[in-house]
């Protein structure tokens, strides 16, 4: 199995010239700038979503020639899935390292507390079972100031 080196949500992955990768803004927290009073008028159940594009990064090294795959979700405070998801295969050729970027649009905010991005790995054609990783990021409300 693959060896995972990175996994993390930033703002944005670059690489350079030597392809090389920098993560930018590392997602750790945000603040969602509603008030109270719009949360009540939200319909129950609504997954309200934060205009915010966003880069979860798997960076793994080779460890053996078998087919892989990796699959990356997230899941909001109460353990639910968000809908947002990425199944990839891990295609490593004749390299060493392997990256994927899954870019995403968009963020879920109806609720506050922590999302847990998770990654899973499985051999091709096997069960993804347990995550491997857990990349915690905690939303909270910022209620806007008032002059």
């Amino acid at each position: 199995m693959p060896k995972l080196l990175v996994f993390a949500a930033c703002e944005k992955v670059l690489i350079d010239q030597q392809n090389n990768v920098s993560l930018i803004s590392v997602l750790q927290e945000a603040k969602v700038g509603m008030p109270d009073s719009a949360k009540e008028k939200l319909t129950p159940g609504a997954k309200v979503m934060a205009a915010m594009k966003w880069d979860a990064l798997t960076l793994w090294v080779k460890t053996d020639d078998k087919p892989y795959e990796q699959r990356v979700a997230l899941f909001d405070p109460s353990g639910n899935h968000t809908g947002i998801e990425a199944v990839a295969g891990l295609d490593f050729g004749s390299n060493r390292t392997l990256r994927h970027i899954v870019t995403t649009l968009g963020f879920p905010v109806y609720e506050m507390g922590a999302y847990l991005l998770k990654l899973w790995v499985r051999e091709k054609g096997q069960d993804f079972g347990d995550p491997i990783a857990e990349f915690p990021i905690a939303i909270s409300r910022d209620e806007p100031k008032t002059p």
